[in-house]
């Protein structure tokens, strides 16, 4: 958690979650933790905003079990343990202001933070999107299937479905 320089726990602030949802890397262990000053979250808690980087389900350097929640449902972004996340933290300091709460990422990040607007509409309320791989089937096939698994070729109408492959 990122806080102003200016901060006063006497305030409330709006919160924005720096999102990336990986798989091989999560929000933080895809950014790390800078304490220099120097960086996005730094420049966006020093206008005023509480900055968070939250690491979901899926995200690695935990257990094969933990990573492995998230094969083949890269569509969750881990979304609902940010939301979650964000709650405890509000709950756990007033000076966080739920009524503004914002969210942004690059790349898969930018799939997640426009992914949270159409998720969690009550909940977020602005999203910054940058370089979204918004739809994984035409990412990268190196990417998306190994962390996605094979497509198979089932068609209902306009539907593909996607088997979760089986080890």
């Amino acid at each position: 958690m990122y806080l102003p320089s200016h901060f006063d726990p006497n305030q409330r602030y709006p919160i924005i979650n720096h999102i990336y949802p990986g798989p091989f890397r999560g929000s933080v262990g895809a950014w790390g933790f800078n304490v220099s000053g120097r960086g996005g979250n730094h420049a966006l808690a020093e206008l005023g905003f509480v900055v968070t980087q939250i690491d979901h389900m899926g995200t690695n350097f935990r257990s094969k079990a933990f990573r492995d929640e998230w094969y083949g449902r890269m569509q969750d972004h881990g979304l609902a343990d940010h939301v979650t996340a964000i709650q405890q933290l509000a709950a756990r300091h007033s000076w966080i202001d739920l009524s503004r709460v914002g969210i942004y990422g690059h790349s898969g990040g930018g799939f997640a933070s426009t992914a949270a607007m159409f998720m969690y509409p009550d909940f977020f309320h602005v999203a910054v999107s940058t370089a979204g791989n918004h739809d994984n089937r035409t990412y990268h096939s190196a990417y998306a299937e190994k962390y996605q698994g094979l497509f198979e070729a089932t068609r209902t109408g306009e539907t593909t479905t996607r088997v979760r492959p089986t080890f």
